[in-house]
């Protein structure tokens, strides 16, 4: 429960980035959540109250403008996992061009509706695309 309890002080103090807080609510929050970390007896939960302390400016200035950095820590996250992959490459302009393309690349269209037609019947598959031929 004091676990649950913590959390939902959590809560409610990230959720004042939805609103027009001003200092005096984002300061009693704040203190909400730390005292009742520090007053437990759960370790986890002091530890948590020690790394929200020590990031409350970052955390403060999301509440006050609602910017975050969460788009930038994905698209670094992509370029190090195709670097990863990409390691075996024979030279390095081949690695810079494919996390280069990786990382600019554009979400695929998720609005086009699945045609789950059959792609034998001619006209049935996407545009310029033959239907696959049967074994003879």
């Amino acid at each position: 429960m004091t676990a649950w309890i913590a959390k939902e002080n959590l809560r409610d103090l990230l959720a004042l980035a939805r609103t027009v807080a001003d200092r005096r609510q984002l300061v009693h929050a704040h203190w909400k959540f730390l005292t009742w970390c520090a007053d437990t007896d759960v370790s986890e939960l002091r530890q948590l109250a020690v790394t929200v302390d020590r990031w409350w400016t970052e955390t403060a200035a999301f509440i006050d403008t609602g910017h975050h950095i969460a788009k930038n820590e994905g698209i670094n996250r992509v370029i190090k996992l195709v670097a990863r992959a990409a390691f075996g490459f024979r030279n390095a302009e081949n690695q810079r061009i494919r996390t280069r393309c990786v990382a600019t690349r554009e979400p695929a269209n998720t609005s086009a509706p699945l045609n789950f037609e059959d792609t034998d019947r001619p006209g049935s598959g996407p545009p310029g695309r033959r239907a696959p031929r049967r074994p003879a």
